[in-house]
């Protein structure tokens, strides 16, 4: 592990000293909000850009513990924290057709408020200042052929619409997304294909300074595969995926999340899209998944201490959208409908119907009110969502409030199986979760700084035994140089 840190300090470094030598002897140009380029050669450049992200968060305890919370947490407040994070992003031409990125990110969690002490209390809560990591580090380069490529090393990786993989990292609360590995990428006028291989480890060990330990991932799982994305034409196209994971629990003492300790699983997931435009006001796309597999031991349901053994697991994702994008006009209103369905266990059967988000554990639709609810863990649950987007004002060439746009969403929520209890309680027999409503309002001050501010409220249904009412506010703001 220290081996691996020092190599990280020595790229950096080099990177570094490549960019100080060259910017004294070459042309340079920035562009604001997108960093520097430097000419190194003819067709060859170094890059550099720098952002940061700060994000302010509330939420009140009801959004961990929609029935109420246990009585160690009984008093105390509601939970605040800050969170900012800081990129260095790096990029280097190499020879024709080859660059090599690398991305350095520094993340401090520190909580203002908290029912338990506030910062540094073990796993229950961050440390702060964080850590220092290396989120990228890959080599890309073609292989002789035309619209093919290679990229090896941490990258990050998503297909499609992200619901089945496009997270990594979950357990690090937003700070990356990265896979270990190689992608290979052909694409030409209407195919696009990729295959891919990563290993990733349970824990971090290219962390450059602090938090070695923080554990990223219910274990160390390889995953392979094999997407491939057709177009015919404007009004269809269509995805086609396989995706094999080995998850490796090598932790026998403590369970991750929904899952016990020693989780060991082996998990297919075989997929189709479609999507398309037909008309220029109107977008599409339906994807059907299957998951099978089997588990070592079966994920945990309504708490339970005992887990049957072997367990095979036969799960379902549905996703449907339908997108309506108003003629130019003012506020440009879009309005998109959608219907996703994720798989619940039945308790009463020998099989695990669950459907597990391996890949997909992380805010799927931007509010982190039923991700916190939920551990990112998204299974049984059918949602029915309407969302409206409006631009309230957009003017590009102003130097300061380029643009402003609301976004609102209200969502139904049902359990698949309403007898199947989550960690947080739930459970009793009848099928409405609940009703969620958001709203997003996001602010281009100009090329440097975008402002959003965020807000979720969630109205539990009969499926709680006395759920409560939670809320979820977030105040962003984002630094690009």
């Amino acid at each position: 592990m220290k081996i691996h840190r020092q190599a990280s300090r020595i790229l950096a470094g080099a990177l570094a000293l490549v960019c100080i030598g060259q910017a004294a002897l070459a042309d340079w140009e920035y562009t604001p909000g997108k960093g520097i380029k430097i000419d190194i050669a003819e067709g060859k450049a170094f890059t550099a850009a720098f952002d940061v992200r700060v994000r302010l968060t509330h939420i009140d305890r009801n959004v961990i513990w929609p029935e109420g919370p246990p009585v160690a947490a009984l008093n105390g407040d509601a939970l605040e924290w800050l969170r900012v994070r800081t990129r260095l992003s790096l990029g280097l031409d190499l020879w024709d057709g080859a660059k090599l990125n690398a991305r350095f990110v520094n993340r401090m969690h520190n909580y203002s408020s908290h029912f338990i002490d506030e910062n540094d209390n073990g796993a229950a809560t961050w440390q702060y200042p964080d850590e220092i990591i290396v989120d990228q580090l890959k080599l890309t380069t073609g292989l002789g052929i035309e619209g093919l490529s290679a990229t090896l090393g941490r990258q990050a990786f998503i297909l499609g619409n992200g619901m089945v993989m496009l997270e990594g990292t979950p357990y690090d609360q937003g700070r990356s997304i990265y896979f270990d590995g190689l992608s290979i990428r052909y694409k030409n006028e209407c195919d696009a294909l990729a295959l891919f291989a990563f290993y990733s480890e349970a824990e971090d060990e290219f962390v450059v300074a602090g938090d070695e330990d923080r554990v990223l991932r219910r274990g160390d799982i390889f995953t392979t595969g094999i997407d491939w994305t057709h177009t015919f034409n404007n009004s269809l196209s269509s995805e086609l995926y396989y995706i094999y994971a080995n998850v490796d629990d090598n932790d026998t003492m403590a369970g991750m999340r929904e899952f016990p300790s020693n989780s060991n699983a082996e998990l297919h997931t075989v997929g189709a899209r479609l999507f398309g435009s037909p008309h220029e006001r109107l977008d599409y796309s339906i994807e059907v998944a299957h998951m099978f597999g089997e588990y070592d031991e079966s994920p945990a349901v309504g708490g339970s201490s005992s887990y049957a053994m072997e367990t095979d697991l036969d799960a379902w994702l549905v996703d449907a959208r339908l997108t309506f994008k108003s003629p130019e006009a003012a506020l440009s209103p879009v309005v998109m409908l959608q219907y996703t369905y994720f798989s619940g266990d039945d308790p009463d059967t020998d099989d695990f119907e669950g459907w597990d988000g391996l890949f997909a554990n992380y805010p799927i639709f931007r509010e982190e009110l039923i991700p916190i609810l939920n551990n990112g863990n998204w299974t049984n649950l059918h949602q029915f969502r309407l969302q409206g987007t409006a631009t309230l004002y957009s003017n590009p060439e102003r130097k300061l409030f380029q643009s402003v746009r609301l976004t609102g969403t209200a969502a139904y929520l049902m359990a698949d199986d309403a007898d199947t209890a989550m960690t947080s309680g739930g459970g009793t027999g009848d099928s409405h979760f609940g009703d969620l409503f958001t709203a997003f309002l996001d602010v281009k001050v100009n090329d440097y700084i975008s402002v959003s501010l965020e807000a979720a409220a969630f109205r539990p249904g009969d499926y709680w035994t006395d759920g409560s009412e939670s809320e979820w506010l977030r105040f962003q703001t984002i630094f690009a140089f």
